[in-house]
This record gives structure tokens, C-alpha cells and sequence, in this order.
């Protein structure tokens, strides 16, 4: 449920304005207003910040870790910043670099500080956190003995390799069938479900892995607040209801809030 709040300067100090209200009583009103003030200036508190330059900006619901309180972000955001000032986020099967984040769409791209996400994702593991895959897909992986691969187009995943052995991953059930069927120098090695790049009717002849994650939350709701311009803040610590305060604004108008509910 979002509700919009929108009043001006002189009504906001207009005691008829509070006569006005026929469900919300003075009493809540007063307390709204005084919330209002508190986030301004929290936000005020909380502003945004970067690991260091060219890294992608964090604020509500993301916080940085030892250098932001608790109350800047949301439980399970929390973000930190590596040895060379890139950003990390901690998920439950590890540490991945964040490469950016779509505050409008409420999307995160994640990738691999070793530069070995196929790897990574053989153990992924997004339960337990806010996050979940954006576009999720089954790939086959197959361990194959050394053959002109490159006659099939066929896309190795190097950091899985090794001298005598070649890994690939497919999505195409049929290239799939031929590589466990029609290649004796391939064996099946496991299914993986992975949050991919590309659209969910799109099969992939192989892939190294190498592109970024892309991973979404539900919770807070903070798109359509960050979409119209404005800024989410947390209506309370810990709470996945928040508020936006609709800036920028003029004249004596003060700025209209959402108050987000879930």
C-alpha cells in the first residue's frame, strides 16, 4: 500500500487542515509529521557513499559495513570494501564483487574476485539472503577429453580446465544430448541452476560464465521511490517499510512522502 502525503508550508502549521482529516486523527497526524522530520534527517546522516572512485554507490537499503550505522540500510544489504577498495557483498556461500547496482529496477550485478565465476556457481547459494536470481536457468556441465572443440563454436571454461580435459556448460538440450551421446570423449558432470545475463527462452550453445550474475530483492520496495526521483529511507531500524521523500521540490511546497507498507 503506498500513501501519498502532499501539503504545503501554511497548512502544514493550519489547524484547519487537521479538522480536515476524517480518518487520520490530529494525534497520528502530529506523529507523521514528526517521522517526516526524523527522516530528513536521517538521510541527512546517511548519505551516499563509494568504496572508492569508479565503484558503484551505495545507500538505502545497502549500507557499508564499520563505516555506515545499522539504520542506513537494511538487514542483509550490508556491503564492505576489499583490500583494493572494491565493493563486497557476502552472500551465504561467500564473497562476491559487486560490479553495480540498478536502484530502479532493484538489481544487483555480482562476479567473481578470481576471475572464476563458473566455479562459483557450481556452490552458489542465495538462500538465507534477500536476494534471488533475476533470470534463472539450467545448464549441463561436461568434462571432455582434448577434440577439436572449436569445430562446434564450442565456448571452454578455462579456469575449469586443465592440460588433458576441457569443461563446458550448455543450456541447449540438444547439444547436450549429442555431448553425452554422440561424443564418447564427454562425460556429464552435474546440472546447475544459475542466474544468467540472458532472457529465459534463449539457449546457450556453451558459456564460459564469465558475465556478471544478475540477482533482484522484493524487500524493501524501493523501485518505484528511486524511479520518480526521490530517495528510500527506512520508516524504522529493521523495518522493510520505508518512505520516499519526493525531491527535488519548490517554492513553499514541502516534499510529498510515500509511506511504503508491506
Amino acid at each position: 500500500m503506498v500513501w501519498s502525503l502532499h501539503i504545503t508550508k501554511h497548512q502544514f502549521f493550519s489547524t484547519k487542515m487537521v479538522y480536515s482529516f476524517k480518518v487520520i486523527s490530529s494525534t497520528s497526524l502530529f506523529l507523521i509529521m514528526i517521522s517526516c522530520v526524523n527522516i530528513a534527517t536521517s538521510q541527512n546522516v546517511c548519505p551516499e557513499t563509494v568504496c572508492s572512485h569508479n565503484e558503484p554507490v551505495i545507500r538505502y537499503p545497502f549500507r557499508i559495513r564499520n563505516r555506515q550505522s545499522k539504520s542506513c540500510g537494511y538487514p542483509g544489504f550490508e556491503i564492505s570494501c576489499g583490500s583494493s577498495n572494491e565493493t563486497i557483498l557476502e552472500l551465504p556461500s561467500g564473497k562476491f564483487v559487486v560490479q553495480a547496482i540498478d536502484y530502479d529496477r532493484q538489481e544487483i550485478r555480482i562476479n567473481d574476485q578470481e576471475n572464476c565465476l563458473a566455479d562459483r556457481i557450481l556452490s552458489l547459494n542465495l538462500s538465507g539472503s534477500p536476494f534471488h536470481g533475476l533470470n534463472q536457468q539450467f545448464f549441463m556441465l561436461f568434462n571432455c577429453s582434448p577434440f577439436d572443440y572449436s569445430e562446434y563454436g564450442l565456448n571452454p571454461i578455462a579456469c575449469l580446465s586443465g592440460y588433458t580435459y576441457t569443461v563446458f556448460a550448455t543450456s541447449s538440450s540438444r547439444f547436450g544430448f549429442f555431448l553425452q551421446n554422440g561424443n564418447s570423449s564427454c562425460s556429464f558432470i552435474r546440472l546447475v541452476y544459475v542466474p544468467v545475463n540472458w532472457p529465459l527462452y534463449q539457449q546457450i550453445l556453451s558459456t564460459d560464465f564469465s558475465e556478471d550474475l544478475r540477482l533482484t530483492w522484493e524487500k524493501p520496495r524501493c523501485g518505484k521511490c528511486e524511479s520518480g526521483g526521490g530517495r528510500c529511507a527506512a520508516l524504522k531500524t529493521n523495518s522493510s517499510e520505508v518512505v520516499c521523500p519526493d525531491v527535488p521540490h519548490h517554492g513553499n511546497v514541502l516534499p510529498t512522502l510515500y509511506l511504503i507498507f508491506d
